[in-house]
């Protein structure tokens, strides 16, 4: 609890340190929640009286994190979506997306994934089946009057490989339950859905600014405090 009160600046400790003390003594019990408002008045305080200081921190850093994280995001691999609509009049609307999915046969899946080493180094046993967590396929919204539609998606680094995988997708499901309708063919995707590097700037950016401001905080009260 004292270490806890030396967090708040010398002047303001000197003014009321006794006052502060006697009230501390005079609580019934000192729980972690008795602590943490502490924690977090030392804080504001330091804050208040060294407010140019933190700001001046948490600005430098924030950029020196903007900057890091922004850089840092081209490191991470691009990931295009490519989907196509299709649609069956053989099929209710309520027919499963996942049943379709699992009717697609698992040689033609297995080729689909040699054709285009989606997965070196796995065994096709277990490439098939990663093949199916990656591969979308889901109802649109509002459906479709020829009867039950899909949307069929497939995430990947190079968009073009992206739309040969669903356009032989789509190409291997609609061999059955036909006949078929293509109202959307498989797009090329030319912005990728990950990462996000704004909101990677952006977050290096808040991190840097905290960082820098408790950092500033905890540097001016142990400065003060020897």
């Amino acid at each position: 609890m004292t270490l806890a009160g030396r967090l708040y600046p010398r002047a303001w400790r000197e003014r009321y340190g006794e006052e502060f003390a006697a009230l501390m003594a005079d609580l019934p019990s000192q729980d972690w929640r008795t602590v943490w408002d502490i924690l977090k008045g030392g804080v504001a305080m330091q804050v208040k009286f060294h407010g140019a200081g933190v700001a001046r921190a948490a600005m430098m850093l924030g950029a020196v994190g903007g900057l890091a994280a922004g850089v840092g995001s081209f490191a991470i691999p691009n990931a295009y979506v490519s989907t196509a609509l299709i649609a069956s009049s053989s099929l209710t609307p309520g027919s499963s997306a996942n049943e379709l999915l699992r009717s697609l046969a698992v040689p033609r899946a297995e080729s689909i994934i040699e054709k285009h080493k989606l997965y070196p180094g796995v065994d096709s046993g277990a490439a098939w089946m990663t093949m199916m967590k990656d591969v979308r396929v889901s109802i649109p919204k509002g459906g479709s009057k020829e009867g039950a539609a899909f949307l069929v998606s497939f995430q990947h680094r190079d968009g073009a490989v992206a739309r040969s995988v669903v356009t032989e997708l789509t190409e291997a499901i609609m061999e059955n339950q036909g006949p078929w309708k293509v109202f959307d063919s498989p797009s090329l995707p030319v912005n990728p859905v990950f990462p996000n590097r704004l909101v990677v700037a952006f977050l290096g950016v808040l991190a840097g600014a905290v960082l820098g401001g408790v950092g500033a905080v905890f540097r001016s009260v142990f400065a003060r405090a020897t």
